[in-house]
């Protein structure tokens, strides 16, 4: 009679040397598997970040092209008097034509504003002592510096004084600018 615990006749004993010869199979078997999920997840990353710099230039270049100033074509602003023709050369340089002052400096300033807004804005917040507001604690030395020099108290005294030409002069500037 055999006994329960016995093993059963089709399975076969193995010897040491056979199962560790298994366990190395076994092992190089999971280890192929582990380095194919591994160059997948890698292919895969590679895929999914050059997707990320095709997405990011087409929507830079997208960006850039919809925030080109105007220089071409016909463009209706109001606060002008009249027509005002203004061409570029080929250093991007304005050149303005207009039939009074008020025009001239409006255009003048619609098109420094449109080609250098960020620019004009820092260098008013230089001026003020108001950098440190945008760029943080690296520009306070500069701050103290333009508050102690008290461009914009000069300003605020100045402005009242000008007389009344140049006053309109600087708020058609301004109008342009805005």
């Amino acid at each position: 009679m055999q006994s329960q615990y016995q093993q059963e006749p089709y399975l076969e004993q193995k010897t040491p040397e056979q199962l560790a010869e298994e366990e190395i199979l076994l092992k190089a078997v999971k280890r192929r598997a582990l380095r194919k999920r591994i160059s997948d997840l890698i292919i895969k990353g590679i895929l999914l970040l050059i997707l990320l710099v095709i997405i990011a230039t087409v929507g830079a270049g997208y960006l850039i092209y919809q925030r080109k100033p105007f220089k071409e074509g016909n463009l209706r602003i109001s606060g002008l008097h009249d027509q005002v023709k203004v061409t570029y050369d080929n250093f991007s340089v304005p050149h303005i034509a207009a039939n009074d002052e008020h025009d001239l400096f409006f255009a003048f300033g619609f098109a420094a504003a449109q080609d250098r807004l960020f620019e004009m804005d820092v260098a008013r917040r230089l001026a003020q002592g108001r950098l440190s507001e945008v760029f943080g604690e690296k520009t306070l030395d500069l701050d103290r510096m333009f508050l102690t020099l008290g461009f914009a108290r000069i300003a605020s005294v100045t402005v009242p004084k000008l007389d009344a030409d140049t006053r309109l002069a600087l708020e058609a500037y301004a109008e342009g600018v805005n």
